[in-house]
């Protein structure tokens, strides 16, 4: 909300698309018939665990982070180089999640919630500063 007050329409959306993308790429992701390898080491992990991804799970997250940049390019503004930054910033933020989650949320250092805000700001300021 702070990057709608600050006028950043695109910074919200970008965001949001790490939202969607982290939502797609856990929840779909899931139904890989692949075992997750945990981002900063490619061990096989559970599925479900901090920091595990799959490339099933990755290309979810593509999608997630798609729809967003391609709501913004017919609702907002026809900016292919502003609807690249929100998709690539959902990308990157989705990624950082996991990347968080792998380092400190695996750790019992920080919480889920903590996770998600970190890599969604990370978005965001992707998203203004670009």
């Amino acid at each position: 909300l702070i990057a709608l007050f600050l006028g950043s329409i695109s910074g919200f959306c970008a965001g949001i698309a790490s939202a969607l993308s982290d939502s797609f790429g856990s929840e779909l992701g899931q139904l890989s018939k692949s075992k997750p390898v945990l981002i900063t080491s490619l061990k096989k992990v559970q599925a479900g665990e901090d920091g595990g991804v799959t490339l099933f799970g990755f290309l979810m997250s593509i999608m997630g982070s798609l729809i967003i940049a391609l709501l913004y390019f017919g609702l907002f503004e026809q900016n292919t180089f502003k609807t690249s930054i929100i998709f690539i910033a959902g990308i990157a933020g989705s990624t950082l999640d996991s990347v968080i989650g792998a380092l400190f949320e695996r750790n019992k250092w920080i919480t889920n919630n903590t996770t998600n805000f970190l890599s969604s700001w990370l978005a965001v300021l992707i998203g203004m500063l670009i």
